[in-house]
């Protein structure tokens, strides 16, 4: 997916003829801490509200400051991953978009990309999760959907979360089954390490284990 797909409707821009006190205006009202610069529909940079605090004039208009354009974007065509890849490096709040003239296209907020990830990794969709360990040498993704599927369970979508210090990857398995206990038992059999297992099964027992423990502790 194009970055360029994610672009919220809701975030404002400023021009040069606006003031920093507008600005603060804006972004309180949007809940944001940034915003882009406008010069007719070229992109001049990204305003901080940190920055904007600092002014001694707040009714100074952008064109009558001096202002250090700080000018992080994403060409349109850009992969929406590597639009995370900004927003994180730059520590942003809402990333804008451009064209190959520099031509403004939109904004994309945090909010947009968490949407998109949550989307990706099916995390709103009903089943079980199971993080295994396994180093960087042994792992095969093709043995991992195997066993899964021999179990008649589908996999939805892994991440991985890779330690350079270690060589050890973390792999996320987000499932469409909440009982993965014969996955598990497949898995640590293999010689996989599960780390966590969020599963109907297991959420039962712990209710079940927070019960017994209450009921302990009232007898008491």
């Amino acid at each position: 997916m194009f970055i360029q797909d994610l672009i919220s409707p809701n975030v404002p821009t400023l021009s040069l003829a606006d003031s920093a006190e507008k600005a603060i205006h804006l972004m309180q009202d949007y809940h944001l801490t940034q915003l882009p610069l406008l010069n007719k529909n070229k992109y001049l940079g990204l305003i901080s509200e940190d920055e904007l605090l600092d002014w001694d004039d707040t009714e100074l208009t952008f064109a009558n400051a001096h202002v250090n354009y700080f000018k992080p974007a994403a060409l349109h065509e850009t992969h929406a991953y590597n639009g995370v890849k900004i927003m994180i490096e730059s520590k942003l709040n809402v990333l804008p978009v451009v064209d190959e003239q520099e031509n403004y296209k939109g904004s994309v907020t945090q909010e947009n990309f968490l949407q998109y990830l949550a989307n990706g990794t099916q995390s709103m969709e009903n089943g079980g999760v199971v993080v295994v360990e396994a180093t960087q040498f042994n792992y095969s993704l093709s043995q991992i959907s195997r066993i899964f599927e021999s179990e008649n369970v589908n996999i939805l979508s892994i991440l991985v979360h890779a330690n350079p210090s270690d060589n050890l990857l973390q792999l996320t398995i987000k499932t469409n089954k909440q009982d993965l206990r014969a996955v598990v038992a497949t898995l640590e059999r293999l010689n996989y390490v599960v780390i966590e297992n969020y599963s109907e099964h297991n959420d039962n027992e712990d209710l079940k284990s927070n019960f017994e423990g209450l009921m302990n502790y009232l007898k008491v």
